[in-house]
């Protein structure tokens, strides 16, 4: 397997459910240049970027938003084959009501039926993309 995650299902999962869902750090392309935690980092699809006058010039990544899980989702494996990814990364942004200040998450759910004691690996494709809205669902350890 070349799964490179820590995180392996306690129990099986349907196809479609929520494995973990994961609050997480927005963090700018430009703090994790150079550091290990840009590995576990998402891109973040909400189009959050820094102005496009100081985005210009191919440093766009620098200014990008990407997202830091915490939990459960921070030990999921990527960068799996098609074959060997299990769980798809569903983006949510939760604002609270007269407040400027959004809480990110990333939704991880089954992208088929998972065996207890399955290494649990995000499709590359889905980062953080493959849906957006608010609301979520429910979670739990994987």
């Amino acid at each position: 397997s070349n799964c490179r995650g820590l995180a392996r299902a306690g129990r099986s999962f349907a196809s479609g459910e929520v494995v973990e869902d994961s609050v997480c750090i927005p963090m700018l392309g430009s703090a994790l240049r150079r550091c290990f935690l840009d590995v576990y980092c998402f891109d973040c699809p909400c189009g959050q970027e820094a102005d496009d006058d100081v985005a210009r010039g191919g440093e766009a990544a620098l200014f990008a938003l990407r997202l830091l899980p915490l939990g459960w989702g921070l030990l999921f494996g990527r960068g799996c084959g098609d074959r060997e990814s299990n769980l798809l990364a569903e983006h949510r942004a939760e604002g609270a009501e007269g407040s400027d200040r959004v809480c990110h998450r990333l939704v991880f759910r089954a992208a088929r039926a998972i065996a207890r004691g399955e290494p649990l690996c995000v499709a590359e494709a889905s980062g953080a993309g493959s849906g957006s809205g608010s609301g979520g669902g429910g979670g739990g350890s994987p």
